[in-house]
C-alpha cells in the first residue's frame, strides 16, 4: 500500500467522524432548543389568561380559562403586531368589549407575548397561578 493511498484513507475516515459529529451536535440543537419560559409577571398582570385560537380577523376562540372570569368565546382581540397561528396562552387585558396582550412589564419593552400551548407551557402556567 502507498503512502497516498493510507493518506487517502485516513482523511476518508476523519471526514466521516466529522460528518458523523456535525449531525450528532445538530440533532442535540434541534432536540434540546430552548422551551418557551412563561413571564410570571405577565401571567399574574392580566386580568384574564385564556387558551385559545387566534382567528385571522383578530377573534380568539377561547377553549380553555385559567384567570379571571371566562368571556364568552369567540372574544375580539386588539393586536399590535400580527399573533402566530396555532393554540396559545393568551395573557390578556380587558379593553372594554375588547383585549389586548397584557405587556410583559420588562424594563425598556413593551413586549405583548403569547406562548404556545403545549404541556409544557400548561404546566408553567398552572405553577404561576398557584
Amino acid at each position: 500500500m502507498t503512502a497516498s493511498r493510507t493518506a487517502s484513507r485516513l482523511a476518508l475516515l476523519m471526514l466521516l467522524i466529522a460528518a458523523g459529529w456535525y449531525a450528532a451536535l445538530i440533532t442535540l440543537a434541534v432536540r434540546t432548543a430552548n422551551p418557551p419560559t412563561l413571564n410570571a409577571r405577565q401571567v399574574i398582570g392580566s386580568n384574564i389568561v385564556v387558551v385559545g385560537t387566534v382567528e385571522a380577523d383578530g377573534t380568539v376562540r377561547v377553549s380553555k380559562s385559567y384567570l379571571g372570569i371566562e368571556p364568552k368565546s369567540p372574544i375580539k382581540l386588539i393586536a399590535d403586531n400580527p399573533l402566530p397561528t396555532g393554540e396559545l396562552i393568551l395573557p390578556l387585558l380587558r379593553d372594554g368589549d375588547l383585549y389586548r396582550v397584557t405587556p410583559t412589564g420588562l424594563p425598556g419593552t413593551n413586549d405583548r407575548l403569547v406562548y404556545p400551548a403545549n404541556p409544557e407551557t400548561l404546566a408553567q402556567l398552572e405553577a404561576i397561578l398557584k
